[in-house]
Parts: structure tokens; sequence; C-alpha cells
């Protein structure tokens, strides 16, 4: 991974740190526990599909930086969360991967809460 890469994904889990201590919550509400990855890779316009090796750290990446920014939270604050939290992840993602591009990006909130993405 390029410096660059490491200081843009080091510089949005620190912007992402302030989403990530608890809000106040009602009493009883449900967290999210689990946050997941789900990577669906259109391989139309003449791009061939990524290696493994580079789906993986697509799946790493983006799932470390949604985890970092949701899991503990509860599931009001995490949808507060959701509309600052999808654009900071494509950017990511762009930055990272040069030659493909994100079509649709997706959080689905729940206590297994689900990040899709298709490039």
């Amino acid at each position: 991974m390029t410096a660059k890469a490491t200081s843009l994904i080091l510089t949005a889990i620190a912007a992402l740190a302030l989403f990530a201590c608890p809000l106040m919550a009602e009493q009883g509400e449900p967290l999210v526990s689990v946050v997941r990855v789900e990577l669906d890779i259109a391989t139309s316009g003449g791009y061939p599909a990524p290696p493994a090796a580079i789906r993986e750290k697509i799946e790493y990446t983006i799932g470390q930086v949604g985890r970092k920014a949701l899991q503990g939270q509860p599931l009001s604050a995490a949808e507060e969360i959701k509309p600052d939290l999808a654009p900071i992840l494509e950017k990511i993602f762009n930055q990272v991967l040069s030659g493909y591009e994100v079509s649709s990006l997706d959080i689905g909130i729940g206590e297994e809460s689900v990040i899709r993405l298709e490039i």
C-alpha cells in the first residue's frame, strides 16, 4: 500500500473516531454488533475483475473503516452516521484503487450492519 493510501485511510479513521464515541441512547436500544462487507464486481466496461488479493484488500479496508464508525453504536446513532460514512467510504475506495469506480454503495443498518459496494 502506498504512503498516500495509508495516509488517506488513517485520516478517514481519525475523522470517523468522532463518530465512534458512543452517543446517548435510550436504555435497552440495540447496538450494531457486526459489520460485514458485500462486494459485487461488475466486469462490464472492459475492465477485468480485480485479482483475489485486491478484492480481499477492498473488503478489509472498507470493513475496517465501517467497523470503526458503526460497531458498538446504538442503531439510532448508526443511522445518523450513515449519510456521512457513505461518501467517505467511496472516497477511500476511489483513492486506493484506480481503474475501478464505485457504481453503488449502500449501508444497511441493523444489529448486523452490511456495507454493499458495487464496482
